[in-house]
C-alpha cells in the first residue's frame, strides 16, 4: 500500500487494442457460461467493471486513511513537543 513519499509507479490507464480484444472474450465467456444473449451478457460485464470501480475506490480511501492517520499522529507529537518547552 503506497504511503506519503513513497508512491509506487501508477499503470496507465490507456485502452490499448488487446484490451478491447479481452473485453470482447470476456463478454463472450459470459455468454457462453451463463447462457446470456448478447445484450445480458454486456449488462454482466459492465457488473463487474463497476465493482472493480468500486473496490479501486475502497483501497484508494484505505490509503488516504492510511496517511491521514500517519498526518495526524506527526502533528499530535509535534503539539505535545511544543507543549514541553
Amino acid at each position: 500500500m503506497g504511503t506519503l513519499l513513497n508512491q509506487p509507479v501508477r499503470k496507465s490507464n490507456s485502452i490499448q487494442d488487446h484490451h478491447i480484444h479481452n473485453a470482447i472474450a470476456d463478454i463472450r465467456k459470459i455468454e457462453k457460461e451463463g447462457d446470456f444473449d448478447t445484450n445480458q451478457a454486456i449488462k454482466v460485464y459492465e457488473t463487474l467493471v463497476l465493482e472493480r470501480k468500486n473496490d479501486l475506490y475502497q483501497a484508494n480511501g484505505d490509503v488516504h486513511d492510511e496517511q491521514l492517520a500517519g498526518i495526524g499522529e506527526i502533528l499530535t507529537d509535534i503539539s505535545k513537543s511544543i507543549q514541553n518547552k
